[in-house]
């Protein structure tokens, strides 16, 4: 496995932010969530930790390992919102 620097993303409103470790070589996308407890009560986290793995799932990323981090915002946030989110930090990653 190639070992690639963290590159932390954020979006204007830092509702979203991720890392990744982008390897050509590698045959999968792994994501991992980081959904901490100042998002709100287990209900709200894992809600928002289950919007991001839907989103994901439609989403095309490049080959790699990921970390998804969310601040608080992201608990009010719409899943059309995340979901732009997620796409423009992806976007920014694979430039």
């Amino acid at each position: 496995m190639q070992a690639v620097a963290l590159l932390p993303v954020q979006d204007g409103i830092e509702a979203v932010l991720l890392g990744v470790s982008l390897d050509p070589q590698a045959d999968d996308v792994r994501v991992a969530y980081a959904v901490g407890r100042s998002v709100g009560t287990a209900v709200t986290r894992n809600k928002v930790r289950r919007r991001l793995r839907a989103i994901v799932r439609t989403t095309d990323l490049a080959p790699g390992s990921y970390l998804i981090s969310v601040s608080p915002s992201a608990a009010t946030a719409s899943y059309a919102e995340l979901e732009h989110h997620v796409r423009k930090a992806g976007d920014e990653v694979t430039r």
